[in-house]
């Protein structure tokens, strides 16, 4: 199977709810942009360093890199994304038949208003889940700072309900937010995640070292239905 997946502005996203594929495919027709090229590929144990470095970028309360690892260890599906020069080709490129260690080659426009080109393979993002019964839970997703507001977020969450639809049983897709992250919270709703319910006290808040050290934040839980 070919798709074309466009990372379309966050004010687009509402319309991907429905059917973000189809929806980002048309976009990519529609815009006469200055292509790049991009690819999703298994994030493994040799890209944590690129990783951290834009986990450390992205939060002030980051991952730690054993947070990453044991992900890895517990084969969770990774992914990153690697932005790359050249124009891309035309037509779409292949979608593996494969399992969660395959790449999942996509082809990638950027909008006007991104910056220059990365150098090539240059990670830019990344997302891990976790695969229950009938769900997939999102534990991580991030966009390098420099390319954030481009809509990056949305291809690497088109990969991912592409990957979930297609394993057995599985019907729906949940996460975790901070309340206070805004810009996440409307790029979920836009792309069809409702809210769920609040997990109490979940996310820590207060500065290390400092007098609100143990300040905490709840969680909003969201999920999207798969079928």
């Amino acid at each position: 199977m070919a798709i074309d997946i466009a990372p379309v502005l966050f004010a687009a996203a509402a319309a991907a709810a429905a059917s973000p594929v189809s929806t980002c495919a048309a976009a990519v027709a529609a815009a006469p942009r200055q292509p790049l090229e991009a690819r999703l590929e298994a994030l493994k144990t040799t890209h944590l360093d690129a990783v951290m470095a834009i986990e450390n970028a992205a939060y002030p309360y980051p991952w730690s890199r054993r947070n990453f690892s044991d992900s890895l260890q517990a084969q969770y599906y990774a992914q990153i994304l690697l932005l790359t020069r050249g124009a891309a080709g035309a037509g779409g490129t292949g979608l593996p038949d494969g399992n969660a260690d395959d790449a999942l080659d996509l082809q990638l426009a950027t909008p006007a208003t991104a910056s220059a080109p990365a150098p090539p393979a240059t990670p830019i993002g990344y997302f891990l889940a976790m695969q229950g019964v009938d769900e997939v839970h999102l534990l991580n997703i991030t966009v390098a700072p420099a390319y954030q507001g481009q809509g990056w977020s949305l291809v690497m969450l088109d990969a991912l309900a592409l990957w979930a639809g297609r394993q057995p049983g599985i019907q729906w897709l949940w996460l975790e937010v901070r309340p206070s992250n805004h810009r996440a919270r409307t790029v979920y709703e836009r792309y069809g995640f409702k809210l769920m319910g609040r997990r109490r006290n979940y996310y820590p808040a207060g500065p290390a070292g400092s007098a609100n050290a143990g300040i905490r934040e709840d969680a909003l839980v969201m999920s999207r239905s798969l079928r």
